[in-house]
């Protein structure tokens, strides 16, 4: 497996994004020597890292956008033959015991969703080696759609701040929201309750939801 330099730039970036488009999974991991898995169930994320590695993504586990340097947030997302999301999508971890100093502008899920390379794979297989890549969508949020993002954020912190993560559920947050991020069942975060003591629960995230993504995708495809 040979080395993949970061692009240099977002033209190289989008050169190296055409030279994929159309090709299925199988064939992309087969040029870096890497095993595709018969299944994601153990294996969650391996998709994104492929595509991390092949496309020469250098943040690693910084909390920062994957092409640090162009400021540019990697995100595959499979889809369906109608251009349908098939999951919603993660955007970055929750750190429930230390929301201090929180602001909207300094925050992760911010420079996560400022500029967004979306690598949408179409699933209609259930064998990963034979999903496609599609043509991928270089993304900003508009005015209105950072608005909503914004206040979705608000909105979810507060409950974090105040110790109510246990509070949290589905359907609060139009385009983001909240879910449990863990590898099993048994994964534990610490987080703080609302008298201010530390108690270990399923570690969260913040998700941009499949029916906002599906907006996305549909509006530069269409």
């Amino acid at each position: 497996m040979h080395n993949v330099l970061p692009p240099e730039s977002k033209f190289a970036l989008e050169n190296s994004c055409n030279r994929i488009v159309g090709k299925t999974i199988g064939e992309i991991a087969k040029t870096y020597g890497v095993v595709v898995p018969k299944n994601l169930k153990h294996f969650k994320g391996w998709i994104g890292q492929l595509f991390e590695y092949a496309l020469g993504a250098n943040s690693g586990s910084k909390p920062v956008p994957d092409f640090e340097h162009l400021g540019i947030e990697l995100k595959t997302i499979p889809i369906s033959d109608k251009l349908k999301p098939l999951e919603s999508t993660y955007v970055c971890n929750i750190n429930l015991h230390n929301l201090v100093q929180q602001t909207w502008e300094n925050s992760l899920v911010k420079k996560k969703i400022s500029h967004v390379l979306w690598v949408p794979i179409i699933s209609i297989s259930d064998n990963i080696a034979n999903r496609i890549v599609a043509a991928p969508i270089f993304w900003r949020p508009s005015v209105e759609e950072l608005s909503v993002i914004k206040g979705d954020w608000h909105e979810l912190i507060e409950y974090l701040a105040l110790g109510q993560v246990e509070d949290i559920h589905g359907k609060l947050g139009i385009f983001l929201q909240v879910r449990p991020k863990a590898a099993n069942s048994k994964s534990r975060s610490k987080a703080v309750n609302q008298i201010g003591q530390l108690y270990k629960t399923l570690p969260r995230g913040f998700y941009l939801r499949a029916s906002f993504t599906e907006q996305i995708i549909k509006n530069n495809y269409l």
